[in-house]
């Protein structure tokens, strides 16, 4: 009779810990939403990190919101490594949009050809995603633009000894 008692006893004290825990991580998580949708970028990074640290709590929507944070914190290389983590997860949406993330962050770093392979990594992820398409099709875009205009500056013609000449001259 008295290790059934025992054994009641230490269940009843295991469960409302659970119960803690899993009432810790809910709000942690509602903080880390909360300071990213006000957004103060600096405490929701804060936040998520917590969430990671404290409560080894993982997933690629973490992933994926901890990257737009450290974005929009103007720390691009640790958002980078967040988008890198997310973009491997099985949910095509959140993978599509971590490598659409990661094209801007190297748009921004002037690595055209590198932002390019990620916009398209994002449509073969997900076809719909209509941000990436757009960044792919602008980007390819000016891109061609580009080489076109150094292909044609570097085919003009030299300038005839004539036309020095009457370029020299001033006009009376």
């Amino acid at each position: 009779m008295m290790s059934w008692s025992k054994v009641l006893l230490a269940t009843l004290m295991l469960i409302p810990a659970s119960w803690t825990r899993v009432s810790r991580l809910n709000t942690a998580i509602e903080e880390a939403e909360e300071s990213y949708s006000k957004t103060e970028y600096e405490l929701s990074v804060e936040k998520h990190l917590a969430l990671i640290e404290n409560f080894q709590y993982a997933s690629p929507n973490l992933d994926f919101d901890l990257g737009l944070s450290y974005q929009y914190s103007e720390k691009p290389d640790e958002a980078a490594a967040s988008f890198d983590k997310a973009s491997i997860s099985p949910d095509k949406t959140i993978s599509s949009f971590s490598f659409n993330q990661s094209g801007v962050l190297l748009g921004n770093k002037q690595e055209y050809e590198a932002a390019l392979n990620k916009f398209q990594s994002a449509l073969i992820k997900d076809p719909t995603n209509e941000v990436a398409r757009y960044n792919y099709e602008m980007l390819a875009r000016w891109l061609q633009r580009d080489e076109e205009r150094k292909n044609e500056d570097q085919n003009k013609p030299e300038p005839s000894e004539f036309a020095k000449r009457k370029k020299q001259k001033p006009i009376a």
